[in-house]
């Protein structure tokens, strides 16, 4: 229903206009092609996350444009972004009656666009720490005034990084680096002064606002990297909840993998071998690997004998028996 007169609010007005935008957006869909359309949609979600950053919207408001979001034609990246701009500004009205409301997530979609040529060799050389190719990375954010990434624009600015050469394992390794720029970059601006920062950056950083631009390139123009890993900056992940870090996590876990092998065990009966044996067998086992016995603990005898033997009497008592006794004896 459109929105008239004086209860035409912002919000009302972002719905009245999402709705039309993708009425039009669904039948180019059909009119063009699918590169095309992608394009179109890229342009789209640029400009309806600059609306809603510079918005006031009522959480009933906000719920609309979920919905009507969920039903538009975009592509799982575009909506991941939008959800991400309206999340962060529901954060912001939620946190209205604070003395500091906090500040909205900004986004980069292209970061190897403003690469230039030292960028890309220093990420490629195998001679330099990570940590230092991180910290080229974070210098180049906080010139950019790229203080406050996205979850997606941090892992897009890592996979940049592992895409140029940068060496970095799977899962567990690709966290542990992008935490490393997490850190880095929050110890930076730390102490910098809070000032209006870009939301959305352009693809092309030509089209970035003048100040920022000259202070980025100052000394050298940017030079995008030809070629790219590709693959191998496809399993960039900053949760230690992604399925990959988990993997990781329980087969380190030495009392884990034996759950999982006793398990593995039980249900397949291992040909009548009793459960209950089979657990008390690894817990021996467990107990004893840190000290390098292959028969478990001293003190955890599960399966010694129970029985108590004569002690056999020592050379000592042997030699007190009297000769009288000897002789009875033989």
């Amino acid at each position: 229903m459109a929105a008239s007169g004086s209860n035409a609010t912002p919000g009302k007005l972002l719905i009245q206009d999402l709705e039309n935008i993708q009425s039009f957006l669904g039948t180019q869909k059909r009119a063009v092609k699918q590169e095309q359309f992608t394009k179109m949609l890229d342009n789209q979600v640029k400009a309806w996350v600059t609306r809603i950053n510079e918005m006031n919207i009522k959480p009933e408001e906000a719920a609309r444009v979920g919905e009507l979001l969920g039903e538009g034609p975009w592509l799982d990246q575009h909506h991941e972004v939008l959800s991400e701009a309206l999340a962060s500004k529901m954060d912001g009205a939620a946190a209205g009656n604070q003395a500091r409301a906090r500040r909205p997530l900004q986004t980069l979609t292209c970061f190897a666009a403003y690469l230039t040529e030292s960028d890309c060799q220093i990420l490629s050389d195998p001679d330099i720490h990570n940590v230092n190719k991180v910290q080229r990375l974070v210098a180049k954010c906080v010139k950019l005034g790229l203080h406050l990434p996205r979850e997606t624009t941090t892992k897009q600015i890592i996979k940049t990084a592992i895409d140029c050469g940068m060496k970095v394992g799977e899962g567990a390794d690709t966290l542990r680096i992008v935490n490393e720029f997490k850190q880095q970059l929050k110890s930076k601006i730390k102490h910098m002064e809070k000032k209006s920062l870009l939301v959305m950056f352009p693809d092309n950083p030509g089209k970035l606002p003048k100040d920022i631009y000259d202070a980025v390139f100052e000394e050298e123009l940017p030079s995008p990297p030809q070629n790219s890993a590709g693959a191998e900056s496809s399993k960039v992940v900053a949760r230690k909840s992604h399925s990959l870090v988990k993997k990781v996590s329980l087969n380190d876990n030495p009392m884990s993998s034996m759950m999982q092998q006793m398990d593995h065990m039980m249900k397949s009966n291992m040909g009548g071998v009793n459960p209950m044996m089979l657990m008390m067998a690894g817990i021996q086992q467990f107990m004893g690997a840190d000290k390098g016995d292959a028969h478990g603990a001293a003190n955890l005898q599960i399966f010694g004998n129970k029985r108590k033997t004569k002690a056999l009497p020592n050379a000592a008592e042997a030699d007190r028996t009297s000769p009288e006794q000897k002789a009875l004896l033989e």
